[in-house]
């Protein structure tokens, strides 16, 4: 037994060697490639610090802490807490893999050109800094051609969350001059995207804020809503298409109830952009079989 008692802490100490040896020996490698990475920035006209980077053998992951990002057109400061890099291919130009979290993104509602909808959100009450985290798992398969958004989710504390799943085929990053080009080739084939936002408070506060300004309740101002969508419905929609009266009936139940709602876009085949500008915009929810739940 005591032999056994010697060989286990042997073990054990040996373990925790390698643990901080490969802990040692990955955050010197995690530092040169998020450093690479930084320098890429900087030819964007954007300069990076960070306080601390250290990588986790045991999650094989990279966590960079405490990051200021400025730009050089712009002096205002952009702060977050930490990045977590899970997995990322460097070596492409469009990395084939991404699957990373940025925690405790700052944002001054006051600086509105740090976020496009920063006076909207002051218009829902927010009035101050708001901390935001985005989580990003992405994949590319060359061969297949096909882009793979697993999930981008964004949230934040008392506003809600946003999460977009969407795949794509016949896309290659690599040739067009930008991300952007790549998407807007009508050649690209669709094969699916689920939007799904939780709501932490702001559709609530962003109600009672359009009623405050109309001098109206909030119940006054959902029903007047509910009966302008129902009205609308009406006049333009079918009572045959089946999937746009449910997916008014879930809006207006979103209204009543703001908790929450998902959007999924889901096509029996997967299928050419470019064939619904030869379409009829009003066939486009039966051929990409839309859906909108409230929950």
């Amino acid at each position: 037994m005591k032999k056994l008692a010697i060989a286990g802490l042997g073990v054990g100490v040996l373990s925790v060697g390698l643990y901080f040896g490969a802990n040692l020996y990955g955050t010197n490698v995690a530092e040169a490639k998020v450093n690479k990475l930084i320098d890429g920035m900087e030819e964007e006209n954007l300069t990076v610090e960070y306080k601390d980077i250290s990588y986790k053998p045991l999650a094989q992951d990279v966590h960079v802490k405490d990051i200021t990002i400025t730009s050089k057109d712009d002096p205002a400061e952009v702060t977050i807490e930490k990045v977590v890099i899970r997995d990322i291919d460097e070596k492409s130009d469009v990395p084939t893999v991404f699957d990373a979290s940025v925690q405790g993104l700052v944002v001054d509602l006051n600086q509105p050109e740090q976020l496009a909808m920063a006076n909207f959100l002051k218009q829902a009450g927010y009035d101050s800094e708001l901390s935001f985290d985005i989580d990003t798992k992405y994949r590319y398969n060359k061969a297949k051609r096909e882009m793979n958004v697993e999930a981008f989710k964004v949230s934040a504390d008392q506003v809600g969350d946003l999460t977009v799943n969407m795949k794509l085929g016949n896309v290659d990053p690599e040739v067009a001059e930008s991300q952007e080009a790549a998407l807007a080739n009508t050649d690209v084939i669709f094969h699916g995207l689920e939007i799904t936002y939780r709501d932490g408070s702001f559709a609530e506060k962003f109600l009672a804020s359009m009623a405050a300004e109309d001098g109206k309740s909030v119940d006054e101002l959902k029903a007047e809503l509910t009966s302008q969508l129902t009205g609308a419905s009406q006049f333009l929609l079918s009572p045959d298409n089946e999937l746009a009266t449910n997916a008014v009936d879930e809006v207006v139940a979103f209204i009543e109830n703001p908790k929450g709602f998902s959007i999924s876009a889901k096509p029996e085949q997967p299928m050419q952009l470019v064939s619904l500008m030869t379409e009829n915009p009003d066939s486009w929810m039966d051929m990409l079989n839309i859906e909108v739940k409230s929950f």
